[in-house]
C-alpha cells in the first residue's frame, strides 16, 4: 500500500527500464529504500535531527522525494542521493556505485592547511615552476573558495570542520562521481608563491579515465590511466603501473616525511637523542590505522622501545579499524583501569541477535552474568517501542578498561594526533581522556575527525545497484562528551603549518616531528626531577 501510494503521488508508471537506466518508479522506490532503513537503524539519526540539521527532518525528506522524482538520468539520481547524505553530515554516512568512481585527477596534489589550499607536491607532467607551498588562489578563473563551497554541496564528510575541509579539497583535484568534472584537458591555476607572495598562473593537465575504460573494470576503484602520475618510478612505494585514489587521500592527510610503506604498517624504531649534556633513548611507533595489525605485532613493536626513556605513538591520519585492536593498545598506557567509553545503539534485530550472540561465546560465568544484564535491558526496551538503548558500556565487553595483565608502559608518552583521525582514531584518544593522563601521557597536534563507529553497509538499492553506509551507534566519554562531530581536543595544541609542511617536502626535515619530540623531552626532564 505504502509503495502504490508513492506512485501515485509522484505520477510514476512501472514501464520497464531501458539497459542502465532507471525509471522514475525505481529511482523513488531506491531512495525511499534508503530512507526507511535509515529511520530503523541510523544510530545518530535522532541526534542529527536536534544538533545537525538545519531544516525539519520530514520536510527535507519530502523534498528530496520530489527531486528524486524529478531527475531526468540516473547521473541526476546520484547527485541527489549524494546531496541527501552531505545534509547529516556524518564522515561514515556515504553511498558507493558507478558514479564513485574517480574519474580525473589534477596533476598537482593540493592539502588543506592553515586554512588555505596549497600544494604539496607535483605530478608528472605539471609546471616547474609549481612549487610546495605555493597557495592556489583560482582554478579556471573560479576563487578557490566559490569552488569549495560547490564542491561541499557534494561531500558529506561530517566530522569536525577541519576534517571536512580536508577531504573537500580533495574532491578539488580527485574529481569523481561526474561531479564537476574538468571540461578541458587542463586547468589554469592562480597561484601565489610560498617564498615571495608572488602571484602567477600555470596550466596543468588532468589526468582523464573515459566511461568504457570504467565500466570494463567493473566498478574497480584501481585506474590504469593513473600510472605515472607521480614523479619518479615507485614515488612514494607506489604500485608501479597503478594507483588507488585511496592511497593518495591517506598520503594527502598524513603530511608525512615517511615513505609510504611506513603510512599504511606498523613500524617502530629507537632514537638517540641529546639535549646539551643530557642523552635520552626515545622510541617512536607509527599507528597508521587499527585494521592492519593485530596484538602480537604491537607486543612486537612495544618490546622494541621498552627501554626507552619516552615514547612517541604517531597516530595522525587514522582512520581507525577494529575496536579491539584500539582496547588493546590503549591498555598498554593505564596505571589503572579507567571508565568504559559508552554508546547508544538501535534497538533492531542486528543489535539484539548481537548480544545474543556474545552470550554463546562468553568465557565465564561472570562475564555471562554480566552481558545477560545487558541483553535483558536491550530486550525491554525494544518491548517499550524505543528505537534507541540508552547508553551502555561500548559492545558491551566491561564498565571498565583494564591495564594490561602483562606489564605497561608508564614512562612518558606523547601520541600524535590531527584531523584525519576518525572512528578508532577517535576513540583511542578519547580513553586518554577517561581520567587526567597527562603526568606520563599526552595528547599532541590537532583535534581529531569526529567520527562515529561501526560502519555497516546495506545494499539495499537494488535498482540502481548502489551500497551505502552508516554508523548504528553513537558514542560518548564518561563526561558526556558525544564524539560524533566534535572529535577529541589535544592536550598539547600544535596545529600542522605550511612551513612544517615545506620543510618536509623539500628540506626533507621532519619539524613537526621535532615539536611533538620537544614536548616529551620536557616529560621526561619533569619527571626525572620529581615533579
Amino acid at each position: 500500500m505504502r509503495t502504490l501510494l508513492l506512485l501515485l503521488i509522484y505520477g510514476i508508471s512501472l514501464a520497464a527500464a531501458p539497459p542502465l537506466s532507471m525509471t522514475k518508479e525505481q529511482r523513488v522506490m531506491d531512495f525511499y529504500a534508503l530512507t526507511r532503513t535509515m529511520e530503523s537503524s541510523y544510530g545518530m539519526l535522532e541526534f542529527k535531527k536536534a544538533n545537525i540539521l538545519q531544516a525539519d527532518y520530514n520536510q527535507t525528506k519530502k523534498q528530496f522525494f520530489i527531486d528524486v522524482s524529478k531527475a531526468t538520468t540516473d547521473e541526476q539520481f546520484y547527485k541527489l542521493m549524494k546531496k541527501y547524505f552531505v545534509v547529516f553530515k556524518d564522515g561514515h554516512l556515504y553511498i558507493d556505485g558507478v558514479y564513485s568512481l574517480d574519474k580525473a585527477i589534477l596533476k598537482v596534489y593540493l592539502a588543506w592547511i592553515e586554512g588555505k589550499v596549497v600544494v604539496l607536491g607535483r605530478g608528472q607532467g605539471a609546471p616547474a615552476s609549481i612549487g610546495t607551498g605555493d597557495q592556489v588562489l583560482e582554478i579556471d578563473g573560479k576563487a578557490i573558495d566559490q569552488l569549495m563551497a560547490e564542491l561541499r554541496t557534494y561531500q558529506g564528510s561530517g566530522g569536525t570542520e577541519a576534517f571536512t575541509m580536508r577531504a573537500i579539497v580533495d574532491k578539488i583535484w580527485i574529481r569523481s562521481s561526474n561531479i564537476m568534472l574538468p571540461q578541458g584537458s587542463s586547468a589554469l591555476i592562480k597561484l601565489k608563491k610560498y617564498s615571495d607572495g608572488s602571484v602567477y598562473y600555470a596550466s596543468v593537465p588532468w589526468q582523464v579515465a573515459d566511461a568504457s575504460d570504467i565500466y570494463s573494470r567493473g566498478g574497480s576503484r584501481v585506474l590504469d590511466q593513473f600510472a605515472g602520475y607521480f614523479e619518479g618510478s615507485g614515488f612514494w612505494g607506489f604500485y608501479p603501473g597503478m594507483i588507488e585514489s585511496r592511497q593518495v587521500r591517506r598520503f594527502i592527510d598524513s603530511h608525512m616525511l615517511y615513505p609510504i610503506e611506513l603510512e599504511d604498517s606498523m613500524t617502530s624504531e629507537v632514537l638517540d637523542v641529546s639535549v646539551g649534556s643530557a642523552a635520552y633513548k626515545i622510541g617512536r611507533i607509527r599507528v597508521p590505522d587499527y585494521t592492519s595489525w593485530d596484538e602480537d605485532i604491537f607486543d612486537y613493536h612495544m618490546n622494541v622501545v621498552k627501554d626507552c626513556d619516552g615514547l612517541i605513538l604517531d597516530q595522525r591520519c587514522n582512520g581507525g579499524g577494529a575496536f579491539d585492536y584500539c582496547q588493546h593498545l590503549v591498555s598498554w598506557f593505564l596505571d589503572s583501569a579507567i571508565d568504559e567509553i559508552e554508546f547508544s545503539v538501535p534497538l533492531n534485530r542486528f543489535w539484539l541477535f548481537y548480544i545474543e550472540s556474545k552470550l554463546i561465546s562468553a568465557g565465564s560465568q561472570a562475564q555471562y552474568d554480566y552481558l545477560v544484564q545487558w541483553r535483558d535491558k536491550l530486550f525491554a526496551e525494544a518491548a517499550e517501542g524505543k528505537k534507541m538503548s540508552s547508553w551502555v558500556p561500548l559492545f558491551f565487553e566491561s564498565n571498565t578498561l583494564e591495564p594490561r595483565e602483562k606489564g605497561t608502559f608508564t614512562k612518558p608518552v606523547v601520541m600524535m594526533i590531527d584531523s584525519s583521525c576518525f572512528s578508532c582514531g577517535d576513540f583511542a584518544p578519547a580513553y586518554f581522556k577517561q581520567k587526567d593522563m597527562t603526568s606520563h601521557f599526552k595528547l599532541f597536534g590537532e583535534t581529531t575527525g569526529g567520527g562515529g563507529g561501526n560502519v555497516v553497509p546495506y545494499r539495499l538499492l537494488p535498482q540502481s545497484e548502489m551500497c551505502f553506509h552508516m554508523t548504528q551507534s553513537i558514542a560518548r566519554r564518561k563526561d558526556g562528551s558525544v564524539i560524533e562531530n566534535k572529535g577529541v581536543d589535544p592536550d598539547i595544541v600544535s596545529p600542522y603549518t605550511v612551513e612544517d609542511m615545506v620543510n618536509e617536502m623539500v628540506n626533507k626535515q621532519d619539524t613537526y616531528m621535532l615539536k611533538a619530540l620537544t614536548e616529551l623531552i620536557s616529560m621526561i626532564s619533569t619527571k626525572g626531577n620529581g615533579d
